[in-house]
């Protein structure tokens, strides 16, 4: 019997290599609507936070924050091609969300990144049917673990049975608000910085640096 049943990824610094993408595209995405937060620079405090965070950090209040999610979907859909285009799958990804699939194992894309981001990062990189669903951020600004609540209700998630990949300090305690094990993915591109320190303070129940890992862990 296997160990798991349902895998949760992430997308950044996980499965896709994309923390320059997302410096490339805000930088473009400020000069083009708020030109004085790319010269403030903006773009480089996008890595590891949500939108909301991006949002309030650039400056925008409460009413300004709905206005900037809708200019940032419409610019993902037009303007960013060229950029998602040269975003990398990590390499064995492929290969294990495939072995997962071929055993049955529900997969799942849950992400910070906008929607409209992780729909066009899917088609990029060949992995439309690779996912039971993809789940990127919304208009509801929802942190993790409410989102990973969310999904186990839809999925409808027995507690022990899921698994969720990701590769920050902040998934092992979001997995664990929901009744989630984690595993984190230990690389150069990941954004957790400190193995010592996400062992000492985190606590996940794996660590792996090489993605392929998951399917033993899970089968």
């Amino acid at each position: 019997m296997r160990q798991y049943d349902f895998v949760l990824f992430d997308m950044d610094g996980t499965l896709v290599d994309s923390a320059q993408g997302h410096k490339k595209m805000f930088l473009r995405f400020w000069e083009k609507h708020y030109p004085e937060l790319a010269r403030d620079g903006q773009n480089r405090r996008v890595i590891g936070n949500t939108l909301r965070e991006v949002f309030l950090r650039a400056g925008a209040n409460e009413d300004g924050i709905a206005e900037m999610f809708h200019k940032l979907e419409l610019f993902y859909k037009e303007q960013a091609d060229d950029i998602i285009e040269q975003m990398t799958l990590v390499e064995g990804a492929r290969e294990t969300l495939e072995c997962l699939r071929e055993n049955g194992v529900t997969t799942v894309l849950a992400t910070n990144s906008m929607q409209a981001l992780v729909e066009k990062v899917v088609a990029a990189l060949g992995l439309e049917g690779s996912f039971d669903l993809v789940m990127g951020a919304d208009i509801s600004f929802d942190e993790k673990p409410a989102r990973f609540a969310k999904l186990c209700d839809r999925l409808k998630i027995p507690h022990g049975r899921a698994l969720y990949l990701g590769d920050s300090e902040h998934d092992p305690v979001a997995a664990s608000e929901a009744g989630l094990d984690c595993c984190i993915l230990y690389s150069p591109i990941s954004w957790v910085k400190s193995e010592g320190e996400l062992m000492r303070s985190y606590m996940p129940d794996y660590i792996i640096k090489d993605i392929r890992r998951v399917a033993a862990i899970v089968l």
